[in-house]
């Protein structure tokens, strides 16, 4: 995806990453992270929640193989079974923010617990990301899109 982070002109900002990463057997987890801060204006080094009035926003979704069915024609489908688990808590702190052109890159630090609809817990600890490349925007929309 493209990462930005949207400026608002009466202040505050939003931000969105989404990071898909997969194994050779095939198994793969998505790591996102949407916040809408219309309160405050973005600053490096300040910590964000990752949850606001009970609504997660940070998510890691597991995708693994289902059953496989054969159709009439002889083709064969997988289902793809997908595991969210939605922030009940954490933060995310974006430690160093370097211009370079219309983007920034940006490091910084996460962590939470996700929980499924079902109940089931997953802790993230001592997530980091490095120099990852983010637009950043005004209204107006990325250059770039």
């Amino acid at each position: 995806n493209h990462p930005e982070i949207l400026i608002n002109s009466d202040g505050g900002f939003e931000f969105e990453l989404r990071r898909t990463l997969g194994s050779e057997a095939g198994l793969s987890a998505t790591l996102y992270f949407y916040l809408d801060n219309f309160h405050s204006d973005f600053e490096p080094n300040k910590v964000y929640s990752l949850t606001l009035l009970g609504k997660g926003r940070a998510c890691i979704d597991f995708q693994e193989r289902g059953g496989t069915t054969t159709l009439p024609s002889g083709t064969t489908v997988t289902d793809i079974i997908t595991h969210c688990y939605r922030a009940v808590d954490g933060y995310i702190i974006f430690t160093r923010c370097e211009v370079c052109g219309d983007e920034r890159l940006c490091s910084g630090e996460f962590e939470f617990t996700g929980c499924t609809d079902e109940g089931d817990r997953l802790e993230v600890r001592k997530g980091k990301f490095a120099d990852c490349r983010i637009c950043f925007a005004t209204e107006a929309g990325c250059p770039q899109r």
